[in-house]
């Protein structure tokens, strides 16, 4: 390997969705999570959020979706553990509802992995 390029071979692999456990003030739980590469940060689910205790809560961030549309959340402070990794994290807080995962990994956590979204 060229010395200009980074050795990524000790980074552990993520699929589109990985089972990941979530840890808050009064619960834990373990949750299917999806990777996206193109998120600034990790968003959870409110209901789930509110089930393990999530917080402190931290601060109120405006955020812009794909499409343009801007929503103001709230940021609390969680640990998940993935693929025998901890990660402490401050994470949006959203209505997640209506999505096929109460998790979505952002960069936030991304750059401890690499992603390989045909597994």
């Amino acid at each position: 390997m060229p010395a200009h390029e980074p050795d990524h071979s000790s980074k552990p692999v993520l699929g589109a969705r990985e089972p990941i456990t979530i840890h808050g003030q009064t619960g834990t739980t373990e949750i299917a999570a999806r990777i996206d590469t193109g998120a600034e940060r990790t968003s959870l689910d409110r209901t789930i959020a509110c089930e393990i205790g999530a917080g402190p809560l931290t601060d109120e961030r405006t955020f812009r979706s794909g499409s343009g549309n801007t929503t103001t959340r709230l940021v609390a402070e969680v640990t998940i553990t993935l693929h025998g990794n901890t990660h402490d994290l401050a994470v949006s807080i959203a209505d997640r509802s209506t999505l096929a995962t109460d998790l979505r990994l952002g960069k936030d956590v991304l750059t401890d992995y690499l992603v390989d979204i045909t597994r």
